[in-house]
């Protein structure tokens, strides 16, 4: 009895796990990027009112810098050389 329901369940896995297959679809040909837009150096940023910054010693001779955007487009900000 336990044998005929064991070979039952598992020959309905057998015979029923193709249809579980997945198939992914071609990916589309996506359009080509939008030109990245260059960045702007960090000081200067500050200067015009595009960033605020804040910066504040660990005490372990790091610091921690915080960047702020206060325009309402997205900022690529990149730090002096």
């Amino acid at each position: 009895m336990r044998l005929t329901r064991l070979v039952t369940c598992s020959s309905a896995l057998i015979f029923l796990a193709p249809f579980g297959l997945a198939l992914a679809d071609e990916p589309s040909k996506a359009a080509k990027p939008a030109a990245e837009e260059p960045g702007v150096n960090l000081l200067d940023a500050a200067r015009s009112g595009a960033v605020s910054v804040s910066a504040e010693g660990t005490g372990d001779g790091r610091m921690t810098i915080k960047v702020v955007n206060q325009t309402n487009r997205r900022l690529k900000v990149v730090l002096p050389p």
